[in-house]
């Protein structure tokens, strides 16, 4: 965590690796069907446990996002419809806009 407590490091990196792995993931199904992935040896590890990448991803974050805003909502310092703008702020910006590039 640094100094002002907002940010646990080990969190943060985690979530990243995970989200790298299901790229990773996701980029073995550029290959021609029956052949190897991209970079085959080197990123076996992915390609094997890629999809479990996913859930972990999403209890880490879900731990991330509890630790941010748990004491607000029990002491009612956050509205449901702010913590609805909180929330959509943070996870579907990206999406809309991959979603839009795909």
């Amino acid at each position: 965590m640094d100094s002002s407590g907002d940010r646990i490091y080990s969190f943060d990196l985690s979530r990243a690796i995970a989200a790298l792995a299901v790229v990773v993931l996701h980029w073995s199904e550029l290959a021609a069907p029956g052949s190897a992935p991209p970079f085959g040896q080197s990123l076996d590890f992915f390609y094997r446990f890629g999809a479990l990448a996913v859930p972990l991803f999403f209890v880490l974050s879900g731990f991330v996002f509890d630790w941010l805003y748990a004491i607000r909502i029990r002491a009612q310092r956050i509205d449901a419809a702010t913590f609805f703008v909180l929330r959509f702020s943070r996870l579907y910006p990206l999406f809309i806009a991959t979603f839009g590039v795909v």
